[in-house]
């Protein structure tokens, strides 16, 4: 017996026996084709040899009905060397037939109807030389197995077998490579010959996949996981594949698995981090995806199986990796218990719950890894009966909430805290920038109240996710008819206003009259373009326009877009109360406090409004409330998160913002001299020395994070020093500390290409001398999400309305070339073709350098230590208290900055960003 194995037998001598296999002889190894071989694993379990493999290591396993005249599932293995086992189960013996040998690992893996010739489904597998096969049982119960595609320098990593794409007749294959590509096979070609086509070329390397419950004849939605760190969801709309990330790490992600449990309307998946962390992802109806860490573990999590393993209810996982342990998570009232139930001699790599023993009420678990071996993990024979149990086992209960519905909302609560974690308080206390005055009286159709306040309360119609791209709310689909000029809304049925009252096309439709044609709302060109609000059914609403417009982008505006329930008003049409379809219900205010219930869970959030930042940190320095992040308004400054992420008392976060700061210029300001400016701006500079690393910079008219506009031909170009013999005077607000030192810098980082003279002004003179067109440059920032990048284009770009409306005038030094590529990109309601005009107007922007774009501020946030954290994404107005992310999802990172390039400081996508920042740290992307 070797020695290393010897250790960990002494090790784990509380809890484990050393395992059977290892303590054989070597002359005498088991053989589970001629008997069961039973292995030693913890009390309560067998474990059963299905198959050693010596030393070469199994990589994937799975079962599945190869050869349907069996009754049991055959357990299919993927080894190292490019062998597929098909291990045939009779009363506990195992027979090995070996299929395929292609000299390299295989590792992809799946079943499915695809092969319209072939009675049945068919077994599809590749690997590392990009060679893809189909694999066929018959009930002689003989296998062959045929080539149907190479893939040249791809390695086939993870397959998927389903109806995918609405636009393709059939079931088609969908392959998964590295380099990080996207192939979609379907038997359509000549004598069934399968034809294979490149769709996508991905970052990272997609892991694994789940494809996830839809109705009948909907599109399906896979959930992927990859190594660069994303579990990301697919669509396809229209035969083009889109990525949603839902959770993102600087962190390799390995396996996921989806809850049996899970319906349509109800998702839950776990996915393993490679640093050992297991994560729990839920999605309940229209809510979005809330993520929690369930188990600290070993580096190298790496399977993982879900199911019904022991008697009882409770949600129960299975985790597999590096540490070679297979490990039992199951959840209870106090969090996640941890139990030990089986060690394999090697690394391990995968793990399926499957039913292959029908003598218990659970599933059985098979597992693999680079220990070459396979093996199966069952409760004993009558395990979980009783005269009581029926004879067929049920697997698969109803799903259910973590824990009982609330009696007056009637969701569920928030699901317990993993085990150690802090508990969570009855309520939390954050700042915002509200009007405590008006809080009582909080509409979306009057513009005071506070924006993050009306954010909790309401719901638009459709919203900003954070790559800038539009998706649902309070609709659930939409389309454009008569050459866009009518737009057609299918609501949500299962929403409702937080008295009970469901949301209709009529009470939307109510809403949207209210404010349509109303000077006040003509920032919003929707505002002016529709000509009737109508019902459409008994969930759709109808907008007619005047001429095409592309709507959806201001729909996502809080003000005035989104919808106020009938329950708001009294019987003459009055004011009452705030009543919306938002994730709070407002329940009073009291000066300068107001409250909200979480609708999902009942917790109680008080929004406590502050005038400034510096009240809000005294606040939290005082005690009085719990966290302060930024929204519309920057409630963090700069300095004081550098200093408190210091201090291990105190939690500090970034995440990418979407406003952006940029340079505007004066009509006497010639093309060359504007070119020389944006070519010789040094934005890692600046974001050093004053965001003090909080910043992400970008040439672009959008943030970095709003992936929906095209990036500019200079993004991550070095600084170009261009001499131009020019004096410019740049103005400034001399009562906003941040833009003076903005200023100050660009005038001394700029000496040597012109000479740039600072000019401090009272708001009143700086607006005047704008207004007049008396400056060089000057400084703005664009909106941010939800408005940019179309709102905030429109309003710089485009002439105001002749009204007084809510929005300031911004329409100064335009060329009317850039106005004309704008209104036209207004009108077109395709996406894509839309995107095509915004090519041309970031093009437009870079040939003539109208303005320059510096930098999009990070958006930061500081809570004590404990304290659960709500996700913060792009959209300024939003914070998603459903989402804690705090130290399980969010691990720190520190590192020095360098200046020395124009984009040095890249913008972290995803879930959140931590930050344990150093002076001038720098924030970057990791792969690992």
């Amino acid at each position: 017996m070797p020695d290393r194995f010897c250790v960990r037998k002494w090790t784990l001598v509380a809890l484990l026996a050393v395992s059977a296999g290892g303590a054989q002889a070597e002359d005498d190894p088991p053989d589970p084709s001629k008997e069961e071989v039973f292995l030693e694993c913890a009390e309560g379990w067998e474990c059963a040899l299905v198959l050693d493999n010596g030393k070469t290591g199994i990589w994937t396993v799975d079962a599945f009905n190869v050869f349907p005249q069996y009754g049991t599932p055959e357990i299919i293995g993927l080894d190292d060397e490019g062998r597929c086992h098909v291990m045939i189960g009779y009363s506990g013996k195992w027979t090995d037939k070996e299929v395929i040998h292609d000299g390299a690992w295989l590792g992809g893996l799946s079943f499915g109807d695809i092969d319209p010739r072939i009675e049945g489904p068919e077994l599809y597998t590749g690997g590392q030389k990009g060679h893809l096969y189909q694999v066929n049982g018959y009930k002689e119960g003989v296998l062959d197995c045929r080539l149907i595609s190479i893939l040249p320098g791809r390695e086939i990593h993870t397959i998927v077998a389903e109806d995918l794409d609405g636009t393709k007749p059939g079931r088609e294959l969908l392959v998964f490579t590295r380099p990080g590509g996207i192939f979609s096979l379907s038997p359509t070609g000549e004598h069934g010959r399968f034809v294979t086509e490149q769709i996508l070329e991905v970052d990272g390397r997609v892991r694994d996949a789940q494809v996830l419950p839809a109705p009948d004849g909907a599109p399906k939605e896979i959930a992927t996981v990859s190594r660069n760190g994303r579990l990301e969801i697919l669509r396809f709309q229209d035969g083009e594949p889109k990525f949603e990330t839902i959770y993102e790490a600087p962190m390799g992600l390995g396996r996921i698995e989806m809850s049996e449990r899970s319906t349509i309307q109800h998702v839950v998946l776990y996915s393993s981090h490679d640093d050992g962390r297991i994560l729990r992802h839920e999605r309940a109806g229209r809510r979005a995806w809330t993520t929690e860490c369930i188990y600290y573990g070993p580096q190298g999590a790496r399977g993982i199986a879900t199911g019904v393993f022991s008697t009882g209810d409770q949600e129960t996982v299975v985790v597999f990796g590096y540490s070679g342990r297979v490990e039992m998570l199951t959840r209870q009232a106090s969090g996640w218990k941890r139990e030990l139930i089986f060690e394999d001699r090697d690394k391990g790599h995968w793990l399926k719950a499957i039913e292959v023993d029908g003598r218990n009420t659970t599933r059985e678990i098979v597992g693999s890894g680079y220990g070459g071996r396979i093996f199966l993990l069952k409760r004993p024979p009558g395990y979980g009966f009783s005269e009581e149990t029926p004879s067929e086992p049920v697997h698969a209960p109803e799903m259910k909430p973590e824990t009982e519905p609330s009696e007056k909302t009637g969701r569920a609560k928030e699901p317990a805290p993993p085990k150690g974690a802090a508990a969570q308080p009855a309520s939390l206390r954050i700042a915002v920038r509200a009007n405590p005055d008006q809080l009582e009286r909080l509409t979306p159709l009057s513009y005071s109240g506070g924006f993050q306040t009306k954010t909790a309360v309401y719901e638009t119609l459709v919203r900003r996710a954070d790559d800038g791209s539009i998706i649902p709310a309070l609709a659930r689909t939409w389309r454009f008819e008569d050459q866009g000029r009518a737009l057609i809304l299918e609501l949500d049925e299962a929403a409702h206003y937080h008295d009970g009252t469901p949301v209709t096309s009529q009470s939307v439709v109510w809403h949207l009259r209210r404010w349509v044609g109303l000077p006040e709302h003509s920032w919003l060109g929707l505002a002016d373009r529709v000509r009737s609000v109508d019902i459409a059914g008994a969930s759709a609403v109808r907008l007619t326009l005047d001429r095409p417009w592309a709507a959806l982008a201001d729909l996502c505006a809080i003000n005035p877009a989104a919808v106020q329930g009938p329950g708001a008003l009294d019987g003459e049409g009055k004011f009452v109360r705030p009543i919306g379809s938002g994730p709070f219900r407002y329940l009073g205010s009291e000066g300068a406090i107001s409250r909200y219930e979480e609708m999902a869970s009942e917790r109680v959030l008080e929004m406590h409004s502050v005038d400034s930042a510096e009240e809000a940190m005294e606040l939290l320095e005082s005690g009085e409330i719990d966290l302060v992040y930024d929204g519309w308004y920057e409630l963090v400054p700069r300095e004081v998160a550098r200093r408190y992420a210091r201090d291990i008392a105190w939690q500090v976060r970034a995440v990418p913002g979407s406003s952006v700061f940029y340079l505007s210029f004066g009509g006497e300001v010639d093309r060359e001299t504007r070119r020389a400016i944006a070519r010789a701006v040094d934005r890692g500079a600046l974001i050093r020395d004053v965001e003090l690393g909080y910043a992400d910079a970008t040439s672009s008219w959008a943030a970095r994070a709003l992936t929906t506009w095209p990036r500019s031909r200079y993004e991550g170009e070095a600084p170009k020093r261009m001499k131009s013999d020019v004096t410019l005077t740049l103005i400034v607000d001399e009562a906003n500390e941040r833009r003076v030192a903005l200023a100050e810098s660009l005038r001394d980082q700029l000496a040597g290409v012109v000479t740039l003279k600072v000019a401090p002004l009272s708001a009143k003179d700086l607006g005047n001398r704008v207004r007049q067109g008396d400056y060089d440059i000057r400084i703005e920032r664009t909106w941010g999400s939800p408005y940019d990048p179309e709102l905030s284009l429109r309003a710089r770009f485009l002439p105001p309305p002749s009204l007084p409306n809510a929005s300031s005038e911004r329409f100064f030094g335009v060329d009317p070339r850039l106005t004309e590529l704008v209104a036209i990109s207004q009108g077109i309601v395709d996406d894509a073709a839309r995107h095509q005009v915004y090519r041309q107007i970031q093009d437009f922007l870079d040939a003539e350098a109208v303005i320059v774009p510096l930098y999009s501020p990070q958006r930061l946030m500081i809570a004590r230590l404990g304290v659960p954290l709500p996700r913060l994404g792009t959209d300024l107005y939003r914070a998603d208290f459903d989402v804690h992310s705090g130290d399980p999802e969010c691990p720190t990172l520190e590192t020095e900055h360098e200046s020395d390039s124009n984009e040095s400081i890249e913008a972290v996508e995803g879930h959140c960003t931590p930050l344990l920042l150093t002076p001038g740290a720098l924030i970057l992307k990791i792969v690992v």
